[in-house]
């Protein structure tokens, strides 16, 4: 009788969040997303052979485990609430921002950090201003005025034609976030002691249009004539003429730690365990995915992307619940129990893992219309196809004083002694223009850079 080979058991990684057993080449959890570059792979266990039950007792667990499912996709089952009536059109023209500014941190309602201008690295300077204090958060514009927050507690506004003060606003403490700009209005969130109030202020005068009290610091986005603002478990609608507060949702057991972003149908926003997809008219939640807490979450070009130092994950904007969802629960117990098939993996478009190095800080992801960049501040930037997440260059440069921004002329990145454009196909360098001045950050505009210094100056490159 010929021996049977022994065969060694296979290798894998266990991720250290969620256990899943993955590839031993693996460096992205595919349930959890969870960062596995490091985990070691072990052996894995094999299943000692068991006496297998009685038929009577198999067949009884077996209908107790049907019965169970049963019982659970039953309580389970989504249930569609009817839904509210969609808003109506704000009175205010002010609340949509133009094309060809820069209205948010990030460029748009989305975060895409995304302009149809073109700069020209070669241009000259128009004009120079010290600012007195390092800037405490980012630059936005509307074509007429610069607005942005001040480490001092000032908010200042700043002419584009030649860099000359038009207004300035003390605030107390410092802002946490860079105001927002649409049409005639700037919204900002100031710091309160503990809590913060959310402010309009008229862009013209910097006079107060209205204000409202809020439990911390709001983040707040303009899109569709509404202003949007998530904290707690609330998500409000507001008219930003008045402030009124047009409809309430609450997001129930999700605390709200980050901005919300916006485009298309969809309002985005990421709590401390999931990524919540609502739709705009409504405010009815229509998608959650399960993840840890995203350092940057976009929705762009019909994606929906949420990035961490260890990786990134991209899904379709319009992607619904699958019916199974709420018994996932139940069902990963079946397939334990080998009563079931193996769990399905949560629906997405593609993950991949993140280019940053441990210890090191991802910046804000640009989503353009058909590449994805990821950047870290060591200068290490990655691009990935928007449709598949397949790897399209990869780029080890200095060290970047702030996220790059993708131009009509090519990517924009900063980096701490010069201004570059790389080819966002290839990621091949087009242009450069050197700074005596380490570099802090750029908002780029049609026929303008406002670029800003560490040396707390703020100049006009046309």
């Amino acid at each position: 009788m010929t021996a049977q080979p022994v065969h060694p058991p296979p290798l894998i990684k266990v991720c250290p969040l969620c256990a899943a057993e993955l590839e031993p080449a693996s460096q992205t959890c595919s349930r959890c997303w969870s960062n596995v570059r490091e985990v070691t792979p072990r052996p894995a266990a094999l299943p000692p052979a068991a006496a297998q039950p009685p038929l009577r007792a198999r067949l009884a667990s077996t209908a107790l485990a049907v019965l169970a499912v049963a019982a659970a996709i039953y309580i389970n089952w989504p249930r569609v609430p009817e839904p509210p009536a969609a808003f109506a059109a704000a009175s205010a023209g002010s609340a949509v921002a133009g094309s060809t500014a820069w209205a948010t941190a990030h460029g748009d309602a989305g975060g895409s950090r995304r302009t149809l201008a073109a700069p020209r690295l070669d241009g000259a300077v128009a004009w120079r201003r010290a600012l007195g204090s390092p800037l405490a958060t980012d630059v936005v514009t509307d074509g007429r005025a610069l607005y942005f927050g001040l480490q001092d507690g000032r908010l200042l506004a700043l002419s584009t034609a030649d860099g000359r003060e038009l207004w300035s606003r003390p605030v107390p403490g410092r802002l946490d976030r860079a105001p927002v700009v649409a049409g005639e209005l700037v919204f900002a969130g100031l710091r309160r002691g503990e809590s913060g109030d959310l402010v309009a202020l008229e862009a013209a005068s910097g006079e107060v249009r209205w204000r409202r009290e809020y439990p911390h610091v709001p983040a707040p986005v303009v899109a569709g004539g509404i202003v949007w603002v998530a904290y707690n478990e609330r998500l409000d609608a507001l008219d930003p003429e008045s402030g009124e507060l047009l409809r309430e949702t609450i997001v129930e057991g999700k605390d709200i730690p980050g901005p919300l972003l916006i485009d298309g149908e969809r309002i985005v926003l990421a709590t401390n365990r999931r990524v919540l997809f609502f739709d705009l008219s409504t405010a009815v939640q229509t998608f959650f995915a399960r993840a840890g807490q995203p350092d940057y979450t976009v929705v762009a070009q019909s994606t929906v992307l949420a990035a961490t130092r260890g990786a990134a994950v991209a899904w379709d904007v319009d992607q619904r619940q699958p019916w199974w969802e709420g018994i996932r629960g139940l069902w990963s117990i079946g397939y334990v129990m080998s009563l079931a098939p193996k769990v399905p993996d949560p629906p997405r478009r593609w993950a991949v893992s993140a280019p940053c190095l441990p210890r090191v800080t991802i910046l804000a992801p640009v989503v353009g219309p058909e590449q994805v960049m990821l950047s870290c501040a060591d200068g290490r930037i990655r691009a990935h196809a928007l449709a598949t997440g397949r790897l399209l260059w990869e780029r080890a440069g200095t060290p970047l004083g702030s996220p790059p921004t993708l131009t009509a002329g090519g990517l924009l990145v900063v980096e701490a002694g010069a201004l570059v454009l790389l080819d966002p196909a290839t990621g091949a360098e087009t242009a450069r223009r050197p700074f005596e001045q380490p570099l802090a950050g750029a908002t780029v505009t049609a026929g303008c850079i406002y670029v800003v210094t560490k040396g707390q100056e703020l100049m006009a490159l046309r």
